[in-house]
């Protein structure tokens, strides 16, 4: 691929888990960022097939290696911030359900269900770290108690649609509620005000995550943070991890590609973990076109004239 081709596009290198089902999946993700001509993907599918019988051995070899996974107590250190953060009112909506502890996790054997990392993101987390960060801000980049926002613009696109875009695939919208005309300051309008109808944009709690779950520990958010500290040479990473003791619940705190087939990351023998991120054999690395996240939100307003019953 020459690189001029791609020089009006951004373009990250991704760091793929090769061999991890489904293929149809890697190869859609490849061949809808990059132009690949057909020997090419041909040639990605064979490499994807080779790893994929190396992961059947490695379900015998390695089974039961993500099991127990050593975590450790937040060190003393670090209490006050680990008190500070189950206290914060965004984490306690966030984790509401299922209650979290703080624990430093063991990023080797993380049970991962995310098939790619962006190693651009990744650098960016690496340089705002230092080579030799403090356990402090290794913590307050796990769990950011300051909630650090990224940047978002907002647009109105016409007169009933606005627009909101963010590099961050966090970008949601996190809730829509009628506020009442005291809650809004320094608002006036054409007329006195009944109510206002509220969508709250942000993003989400964002920090790293995992369930505990079948003996397992599962990341559910983070990937980046983790994979940077591991390169950073850390073993452990402060983390909230909920205990999941029934399906009810995996079903309110799981990521949507975990539930796809939840079976891939607790019952498999050998599921993916963070560690193999770090292994060549299992790994591919590949340009990936750099995206933003838009959301667009419109509404519709009807006026009506029904008779008083």
């Amino acid at each position: 691929m020459s690189s001029n081709h791609h020089s009006h596009k951004k373009i990250d290198n991704h760091v793929f888990l090769m061999g991890r089902p489904p293929m149809s999946e890697f190869l859609g993700v490849v061949s809808s960022q990059v132009d690949y001509s057909a020997s090419q993907l041909g040639q990605l599918a064979d490499d994807w097939r080779k790893v994929s019988l190396l992961l059947d051995g490695m379900q015998t070899s390695q089974a039961d290696s993500s099991n127990n996974p050593k975590y450790l107590d937040v060190p003393d250190g670090l209490n006050s911030l680990a008190e500070q953060a189950l206290a914060d009112e965004i984490f306690q909506r966030s984790f509401s359900v299922v209650k979290p502890v703080i624990r430093m996790v063991e990023l080797d054997t993380l049970v991962v269900s995310q098939k790619h990392i962006n190693l651009n993101y990744v650098q960016e987390i690496k340089s705002k770290l230092g080579k030799a960060p403090s356990e402090e801000a290794v913590f307050k980049t796990c769990i950011p108690i300051d909630h650090p926002m990224p940047a978002i613009s907002a647009s109105r696109v016409s007169p009933n649609a606005f627009v909101f875009v963010s590099q961050s695939a966090d970008l949601r919208v996190l809730d829509s509620t009628l506020l009442k005309a005291n809650q809004i300051n320094n608002y006036s309008t054409s007329g006195p005000m009944a109510a206002m109808l509220g969508m709250a944009v942000g993003t989400g709690s964002n920090c790293l995550n995992a369930m505990f779950v079948n003996g397992r520990m599962v990341l559910n958010n983070g990937s980046h943070r983790a994979y940077a500290l591991r390169a950073l040479g850390f073993t452990h990473a402060p983390c909230m991890v909920q205990q999941i003791t029934n399906k009810e619940e995996l079903e309110i705190v799981a990521t949507a590609e975990f539930l796809q087939n939840p079976a891939l990351f607790i019952d498999a023998p050998r599921p993916a973990m963070l560690k193999d991120y770090f292994d060549d054999k299992l790994i591919k690395i590949l340009p990936v076109q750099r995206k933003n996240r838009q959301i667009k939100i419109s509404y519709t307003v009807e006026a009506i004239d029904v008779p008083d019953i």
